[in-house]
């Protein structure tokens, strides 16, 4: 009825007025009061993800048991918040119900939000891309574990290490990754002669003859479909 649409009109002007409908008026737009004018639903009005958990985890149990087979284990990539899916939710799904014990974020800042979300320190935090060195000392102080992929940072964090040791700033030892170039051609150590892989050994030796680093060996999958197609290609 008119009565109900004018009184429908009336409600919504006051909401509008309130800022709850996001009324816009300016100079040159004076609309009459029966008439408000609403701003366009923006793409978060309209769009939404809901995300499965249970779904998720039964996706990572199969994942686990592929690897089991072959003597490996998972490692959750959360980066991105997830994907877009959830860093902490997320996260905590994989590590309660699944029992994961390793998780990687791109940035320092997404590992910090996941420690300070409550996760626990026995659960390894990688860091996959690069860390500047004035936060460092946050790998120390929230235990996670950062990527080195050039023997230049390699010497630069074993400098800084000893530095902060001896100067009784490091709540505990930082854990270092060693990233070979295992064929991606994207970071990495070479890993291409003999020379190349005694080289990664020795580096990997000194970090654990240091009081201050920890250590590991790691690569990246041989090809991508960048790289597949540049080498079909003869590129």
């Amino acid at each position: 009825p008119e009565e109900d649409s004018q009184r429908g009109y009336d409600t919504m002007e006051n909401m509008a007025d309130a800022g709850s409908w996001g009324y816009q008026a300016t100079e040159n737009m004076h609309p009459p009061a029966e008439h408000p004018v609403l701003r366009a639903p923006s793409a978060i009005d309209r769009v939404w993800a809901e995300v499965n958990l249970e779904a998720l985890s039964h996706n990572a149990t199969v994942a686990q048991a592929q690897a089991v087979r072959k003597g490996c284990k998972i490692m959750g990539v959360v980066k991105a918040n997830a994907y877009g899916y959830g860093a902490v939710p997320v996260a905590r799904e994989l590590v309660a119900r699944n029992g994961l014990d390793a998780l990687a974020v791109a940035t320092i800042d997404e590992g910090l939000e996941l420690r300070m979300s409550g996760l626990p320190q026995d659960v390894l935090l990688l860091v996959l891309g690069p860390i500047h060195r004035s936060k460092w000392h946050l790998c120390s102080q929230f235990a996670v574990d950062m990527v080195v992929n050039s023997a230049a940072v390699a010497e630069e964090l074993l400098g800084w290490a000893a530095a902060e040791r001896s100067a009784r700033r490091l709540p505990r030892s930082v854990r270092a990754h060693i990233m070979l170039d295992t064929g991606l051609a994207r970071l990495g150590l070479a890993a291409t002669t003999d020379k190349d892989c005694e080289a990664a050994a020795q580096l990997i030796r000194t970090f654990a003859h240091s009081h201050s680093m920890g250590s590991s060996l790691w690569g990246s999958a041989p090809t991508s479909p960048t790289t597949r197609a540049r080498n079909t290609c003869g590129g």
